[in-house]
């Protein structure tokens, strides 16, 4: 400077309007390869830029709207001006070039501006809690606190219905009508007992020789039939409010305090309370479960037990067949397994089945889960015959290992993340120096990342428990994972940044931390406000557990974005202040004795990405390599999505050492049929009229030949295509039958008239006859009045065809009127998830056709199917769509937040949403690669992997969207070098604890968790690091005009500091002012 006049130095900010006019006319913009001319063209190191004189203080945000500088009017003033020119007449400046600049707010100016006011409220925000983090701190604590406050009313969701069945669902609509007319599936308890000797034994009789199978050797069935009598005599216990019994509770009562809970008090008794025995289904019955009729024999034939069970076995009807609780069982299949077809006498195993009353009231099922709990000890201790070898499980089995293989894993699942926060705390230090050790590392800014993340995942529970929406297994256990992979990754950049940066001249530690909250905010709030959008949008799904889950995640994303502009900010700010004042991490108030000089702020980690990894991977070889190589492995994945199973098979939601292993195995191998499944005609249908009873019914001489019994009856001949076996006898034939046979229906003999017992005939002359001859009519309200008599009836020898045993609740009725009754089948044994869910076509697509029939003779009436696995497995047959649905709405949320948040930059959005699409395909390659099924885990693993998959591009693709280096290849070399040791560092090596979970006991955790998240890492990294910089190198956004103009200001601010020269008598006044 001259004697007459100062030199001021300071920070460059946007130029004004002549400036941008200059800039812009120095080059046209349009290609990416003539960004470098700019800078020759202008001459900012050699001449002074005309700035306003408001300037800002180091440290400040960013000015959006700069002063004009003298002459820049709002007319233009003197901006015609051409070569150099004296602006005002009072600072010399030097002018390249003129024009005017246009006036037209374009796309990509609009978007520069969004990207000027995000950086520069972040800057303040940045600046506010800076110098306040104290007051921020405790701010932030305290509303997290209060949010978490919800967990008072916190709830978890084990009931399966619940969890993933809609409840606009067909399938559970029709569960709830069945439960509404004939009241809920009973409860199933069942025994598969299998001889280790599997002898097979020839019979001689009348010279013919019959072959019987294992099953039949009589010490085995002796065995078999002590332990089914010692199921019999099981007590379960409840506390004397008639509450379960919790661990320890035994020993807080004495025993004579307890409720006692025996068979009696749970089974289903169809006859009770005139024959209180259960309608236990086992080959026994044909003995009345008595071991002295076993082992009856007539002193000449030792095998007569075999006689006995054959004849039964072609005449179920036969009263002396029938089991202790007065009925016969419902078929001969139940009862045995291990043959073909009708051979019977072939069976290599017996089942025996208990059911039990259910209710909708969870307090009513309290006596039966305290049975069973007492059951299953029962078993799990007779398990070591020398004998048999025996599978079981009871109605709570399947919750019970379920709830034990989580709690079994827990040890496991915390490993892992132990791992992955013991990595954190000391990955986020920036140690040079053995002598510096305790000074520069950052341990506890670490574990307090780590708990701003678990304090995210309580809020966002304590939230919804507020407003009593219960939560899942699957929320306490996949998002603290997914919410640790995105705010790590925000924190490592935080951190990684301001260890490279290099302060400002002039600078302070709380402005140095506001200026790059400015810089990097931005790209933390695109990655988190992306997943989130992904989450809320992924809620739309019908599924109930996908939709929890995705509305969980999507606020515990949202908490944790804001923790880490408040809690983490403020104990990063504070945390530098003490690493400067060299004071130790972990012992504040300790100062080291000697004060080292820190040493060079980059890792080597960066040093390796911009020295030897960004070079070598750009180079033109190996961007050919990586392009061929990765859209091959597209194609390939395309290929094989089709082939992905659908289903999740049972086996894989039990832990590996359950006892339930053992029984689906020998499910699969031993049962003849499956469960059963019903054909409910619905309200209206005229049951009194003839016509209409010829349109259902199947065996009566008035039947139709095409009736929906006769239909029904051809359709389980051909059980291997239809899913559908075994018809049981129908009520309506059975009344009929009742009603026409002389012998089962009376009335006492006065005026009254009312019911008799069949078995008591006419009781010496108090009761008559009452049945209806065949050439008169069996309509009206003759029908009406009797059929609660013949429900009421107990079958006997007199009369086997009475309602009470096996048609007690078939039929839904007020005063004779029916409003609902089913037809009765079973499905064959269904080994896979295609099985179920291809039977329950198969069951709509009867019921559509059954449904034809009626409405020839009641048009207001329909045929509907209901089987208690249905429900579980209808969410299979629109899989696909579903699944496709979900990523769709997730891919388009990203899409859209991802445009709004890059300042409208349309190319750049579709680069994150294309690279993300390439790792759902792979990432579904490897499900058919690896024997992952298609179903609601996987599917909330697939919206998980989009989610996380926005973390590993969009931090990426936004630098190289700012970038202002001259081609593509530098800015993406730019981008790598910056960005590419965060994510690897930040994500991909923090979540590499996810390891630890193949070591789980669960298959659920080895196969949906540890195989995909693994795959989810994996191919992020892989895509991330290797596929979209390379892609970007080719293809990528063409520069914003704006963008590189702010880009150019700020690189010329740390390389050379441009002066304003002005009148020595002319003060220079920094101003509060942007």
């Amino acid at each position: 400077s001259s004697n007459s006049n100062d030199t001021i130095r300071t920070p460059l900010h946007r130029p004004s309007k002549p400036a941008r006019s200059i800039l812009l006319a120095a080059v046209d913009l349009g290609s990416l390869e003539e960004v470098e001319p700019l800078r020759s063209k202008r001459s900012m190191s050699g001449q002074s830029f005309p700035y306003s004189p408001n300037h800002s203080p180091p440290g400040s945000p960013i000015t959006l709207r700069p002063s004009p500088l003298a002459g820049d009017t709002a007319d233009g003033g003197n901006r015609n001006a051409r070569g150099n020119g004296v602006a005002n007449g009072d600072a010399k400046v030097a002018v390249i070039g003129g024009g005017d600049e246009a006036h037209v707010r374009t796309l990509s100016s609009f978007g520069a501006m969004m990207e000027r006011l995000l950086q520069a409220g972040f800057h303040r925000w940045g600046l506010f809690v800076a110098r306040n983090p104290f007051l921020v701190l405790v701010a932030a604590l305290a509303v997290s606190v209060l949010l978490s406050l919800g967990l008072l009313k916190f709830t978890v969701t084990t009931n399966p219905v619940d969890l993933w069945v809609s409840h606009s669902s067909l399938a559970r609509k029709h569960m709830n009508y069945f439960n509404s007319h004939f009241g809920p599936f009973y409860r199933v308890e069942q025994i598969i007992l299998r001889p280790k000797a599997q002898d097979f034994f020839i019979v001689e009789k009348a010279g013919v020789n019959k072959t019987f199978g294992p099953a039949f050797e009589k010490n085995f069935m002796i065995e078999a039939l002590k332990l089914q009598l010692a199921v019999e005599a099981v007590v379960g216990k409840l506390r004397p409010d008639g509450q379960p019994l919790h661990e320890g509770d035994e020993e807080t009562y004495k025993p004579e305090e307890l409720k006692n809970v025996t068979i009696y008090d749970v089974c289903l008794a169809p006859l009770s309370p005139l024959n209180k025995h259960c309608s236990v289904q086992s080959v026994f019955a044909y003995f009345q479960d008595d071991l002295a009729k076993l082992n009856l024999t007539d002193g000449i034939d030792p095998l007569s037990y075999l006689q006995h069970f054959d004849n039964c076995s072609k005449s179920a009807s036969n009263a002396g067949c029938f089991a202790k609780y007065g009925g016969p069982i419902d078929d001969i299949s139940l009862v045995l397994g291990g043959f073909n077809g009708t051979d019977f006498h072939m069976a290599t195993a017996l089942v025996i089945t208990i059911p039990v009353t259910n209710y909708n009231d969870e307090a009513k099922k309290y006596p039966a889960l305290a049975w069973e709990k007492e059951f299953l000890k029962l078993m799990k201790s007779y398990n070591n015959s020398e004998i048999m070898t025996i599978a079981f499980m009871a109605e709570r089995s399947i919750e019970d290992e379920l709830e034990r293989g989580s709690h079994s894993d827990v040890v496991t699942v915390g490993i892992s993340y132990i791992i992955m926060f013991a990595y954190i705390a000391i990955a986020l230090g920036d140690i040079n120096s053995c002598s510096r050790l305790l000074v520069d590392s950052k341990i506890s800014l670490g574990l307090v990342g780590v708990l701003i993340v678990l304090l995210s995942v309580v809020a966002s529970l304590g939230i919804f428990s507020f407003f009593n929406v219960a939560a899942t297994l699957i929320i306490v256990e996949v998002i603290p994972f997914l919410v640790l992979a995105v705010g790590v990754d925000n924190i490592f950049i935080l951190v990684q940044q301001f260890q490279r940066d290099e302060r400002r001249e002039g600078e302070t530690t709380v402005e140095q931390v506001g200026r790059l909250v400015g810089e990097v905010a931005p790209s933390m709030m695109l990655s988190s406000v992306s997943m989130s959008a992904c989450f809320f949008i992924g809620a739309l799904t019908e599924t109930p557990a996908v939709r929890i889950f995705a509305l969980y995640a999507g606020v515990a994303l949202l908490i944790n974005f804001f923790l880490q502009m408040t809690c983490f900010l403020s104990l990063f700010t504070m945390d530098t202040l003490r690493q400067e004042s060299n004071r130790l991490d972990l012992c504040f108030c300790i100062k080291a004795s000697k004060k080292n000089k820190p040493g060079e702020n980059t890792s080597l980690l960066y040093k390796f990405f911009k020295t030897v990894y960004a070079p070598f991977l750009l180079s033109d070889s190996v961007r050919v390599v990586v392009m061929v190589s990765f859209i091959g492995w597209l194609c390939s994945s395309i290929a094989v999505i089709g082939k992905i199973e659908i289903g999740l098979d049972q086996e894989l939601a039990m832990p590996q050492d359950s006892y339930l292993q053992q029984y689906f195995d020998y499910l699969k191998k031993y049962l003849q049929v499956g469960p059963p499944v019903y054909f409910m005609v619905t309200e209206n249908y005229d049951y009194t009229d003839v016509k209409k009873q010829a349109r259902l019914c199947i065996n009566e001489q008035v039947c139709d030949q095409d009736s929906v019994g006769a239909k029904l009856k051809q359709l389980t001949l051909l059980s291997n295509r239809t899913y559908v076996t075994r018809l049981r006898s129908y009520w309506l034939d059975q009344y009929i039958q009742y009603m026409r046979s002389p012998d089962c229906c009376f009335e006492t003999n006065d005026k009254l008239h009312d019911f008799c017992f069949s078995q008591y005939g006419e009781a010496n002359g108090r009761c008559k006859r009452c049945y209806v001859e065949r050439s008169q009519p069996f309509t009206n309200e003759t029908f009406k009045h009797y059929l609660s008599w013949f429900l009421t009836d107990v079958p006997g020898a007199k009369c086997s065809s009475a309602g009470r045993a096996e048609h007690g609740g078939a039929i839904s009725h007020v005063n004779g009127t029916i409003n609902a009754a089913y037809f009765s089948a079973y499905h064959p044994v269904l080994k896979t998830s295609k099985d179920f869910y291809t039977a329950l076509e198969w069951a709509r697509l009867i019921s559509h056709n059954l449904t034809q029939i009626v409405q020839e003779v009641q048009p207001d009436s329909e045929v509907i199917s209901y089987s208690l696995v249905h429900v579980f497995y209808e969410q299979y047959l629109t899989m696909w769509p579903d699944t496709f649905k979900n990523l769709a709405f997730s891919l388009g949320a990203i899409f859209v937040v991802t445009f709004v948040l890059l300042g409208l930059d349309f190319v750049s959005a579709l680069v994150v949403t294309f690279t993300i699409v390439m790792i759902i395909v792979n990432l579904m390659g490897l499900m058919y690669w690896w024997d992952i099924s298609l179903n609601a885990v996987s599917l909330v693993n697939l919206v998980v992997g989009v989610g996380i998959s926005v973390e590993f591009c969009s931090h990426l693709v936004r630098v190289f969207a700012f970038s202002g280096a001259p081609t593509r290849v530098k800015r993406s070399q730019d981008a790598l070098t910056k960005m590419g040791s965060s994510i690897l560092s930040g994500i991909t090596l923090t979540d590499c604890g996810i390891l630890v979970l193949a070591f789980a006991k669960s298959q659920i955790f080895q196969v949906f968790y540890f195989r995909m998240y693994l795959g989810i890492i994996a191919f992020g990294t892989l895509h991330s690091l290797i596929f979209l910089p390379v892609f970007l190198s080719i293809l990528g956004p063409p520069v914003n005009k704006d963008k590189l103009i702010e880009h150019i200001q700020l690189h010329e601010m740390t390389t050379v500091t441009p002066t304003i020269t002005k009148p020595k008598n002319e003060k220079y006044t920094p101003t509060d002012g942007c």
